[in-house]
């Protein structure tokens, strides 16, 4: 298949407990239960959680693969600039991107990630207003696909998966709010202001 693919949820998926994988490229919905389910390979989990301090920290994370995995890997790359502020910015290779980080000696990778803790991090669920919206921008880890998520805010740490869409063909994807008759959540129109590999601190 080819082109632009899109999935919209029509059940509600809570995603920020850090209990379930979302594949990015299946035509349809396609998810597993983590940490108890098998791999789900070019996966996203999410993970939105208060601290007993009171500290917000969010975590937005690609799959793990076992030692020595196989190139390009199946693990996808994550957009690293303007959080989940996306809409109406175009997914491409000249992104600011988090990436996967193989270490060959080891065989061991680390996926891509944005995280949270505070005022710190690539992304800030705070913000965002309870019925509005996030969204995640990917590729996989050769940037022949792009796609995004786009996820709802219930509450602080709850938000529901609304629904994906992908770009198969190796074509940039811009993001669009995935339910056009509702609010349009945040960022419509907003410039890319960087690019290039983000590089991991």
């Amino acid at each position: 298949m080819a082109g632009i693919v899109t999935v919209v949820l029509s059940d509600e998926l809570i995603v920020t407990n850090n209990d379930v994988a979302i594949a990015c490229f299946e035509p349809v919905l396609t998810t597993v239960a983590f940490p108890s389910g098998p791999l789900l390979k070019n996966s996203l989990r999410f993970s939105f959680r208060t601290l007993p301090s009171g500290t917000v920290s969010a975590l937005i994370t690609g799959n793990d693969l076992p030692q020595f995995p196989s190139s390009p890997f199946h693990t996808p790359a994550i957009v690293a600039d303007l959080g989940l502020n996306q809409v109406g910015t175009q997914i491409d290779a000249n992104r600011v991107w988090d990436t996967p980080t193989y270490d060959a000696t080891t065989g061991d990778l680390m996926p891509a990630f944005l995280r949270q803790t505070g005022d710190d991090g690539e992304i800030d669920i705070r913000p965002i207003a309870v019925g509005s919206f996030g969204y995640v921008g990917y590729a996989t880890s050769d940037f022949s696909a792009f796609g995004y998520m786009q996820i709802e805010k219930l509450s602080l740490t709850s938000w529901r998966l609304v629904g994906y869409s992908y770009e198969d063909s190796g074509n940039p994807i811009v993001v669009q709010n995935l339910v056009p008759s509702s609010a349009t959540g945040l960022g419509i129109g907003i410039g890319m202001a960087m690019t290039g590999v983000r590089k991991r601190r």
